[in-house]
């Protein structure tokens, strides 16, 4: 049986989509990958975007967007459930820029605390579950790959990563799913990724635009030893659907896969339920007929 690997990120559970993490997760139990890489984002930290001067800028709340706490609740349900889909699994989590987020507004807001609080690997839980924790700016490499969150954006993003590196990478940040190819005057051939997006399209701060993100993960599998093929995994906008490998559909959310999550949000649904309810996805994943 062929290794896996799948590369996921930017899920960004603030503003989460429950239709994609479903198909996302439905497929995790039938193919049993052997190691996950999640390229960070996977939490939003909306209420700690920026400060300035000791200030905090106002924040633009969109539709069923969390607070942090009700936030880290969720990411440590579906970090858990993710863990219990596949128990045997490797999984690392590189920081991505919205978790570098709370770090460096602890050290701006209070100094003096700063390095005795928790952490988001702590806040997460993610020794508890064998989560391995990647610091955010530094890139993993697993065999013939690179992985990085990443930093830049623009239509060239691919091109200037893999010229950068000059080896396979794969990369989160910019929500889109696309792929560039650069061969050497050696003869070697090497490929930079854009591994798309797993939150809601429709972000509070695009909310009069449309703009150009591709839903979706990466999947790895080696062809020799230490040698991976890549293959883009992209979910249809219109249909729904994921297209996985040639032509293979997931057609159907899968149903209970966070059975404990709606519970869990009853503990911090007091203030503002509705919102909370649909955001930690207590309605869509019930169990099946």
């Amino acid at each position: 049986m062929h290794r896996t690997i799948s590369v996921s990120g930017d899920w960004h559970l603030g503003e989460g989509d429950q239709h994609a993490l479903a198909l996302y997760f439905r497929h995790l139990e039938k193919t049993k990958p052997h190691t996950v890489v999640l390229l960070g984002d996977i939490i939003d930290c909306v209420e700690l975007h920026k400060s300035q001067q000791g200030a905090r800028v106002p924040v633009v709340r969109g539709r069923g967007t969390l607070q942090l706490g009700e936030e880290i609740v969720l990411g440590r349900r579906v970090l858990g459930k993710l863990r219990a889909t596949l128990p045997q699994a490797e999984i690392i989590y590189l920081e991505g820029n919205h978790e570098a987020r709370y770090p460096r507004y602890l050290a701006r807001q209070s100094p003096e605390a700063y390095g005795h609080l928790p952490t988001i690997p702590d806040l997460l839980g993610l020794d508890e579950l064998g989560i391995k924790w990647q610091a955010y700016g530094v890139p993993l490499k697993i065999a013939n790959w690179w992985f990085t969150h990443g930093t830049k954006c623009g239509i060239h993003v691919c091109r200037t990563l893999v010229q950068e590196y000059m080896s396979n990478v794969i990369m989160g940040h910019t929500h889109r799913l696309k792929s560039y190819s650069h061969t050497t005057p050696y003869g070697e051939t090497f490929t930079g990724i854009e591994a798309a997006h797993l939150r809601d399209p429709r972000a509070c701060y695009l909310a009069n635009e449309w703009g150009q993100w591709q839903q979706g993960w990466i999947e790895l599998t080696e062809l020799r030893p230490n040698h991976y093929g890549h293959t883009l995994c992209p979910i249809d906008l219109v249909t729904r659907n994921a297209v996985v490998g040639s032509g293979d559909v997931v057609d159907e959310a899968s149903k209970g896969l966070f059975s404990a999550i709606k519970a869990a949000s009853r503990t911090i649904v007091a203030r503002r339920k509705a919102d909370v309810e649909r955001a930690l996805f207590g309605n869509l994943f019930t169990d099946p007929e």
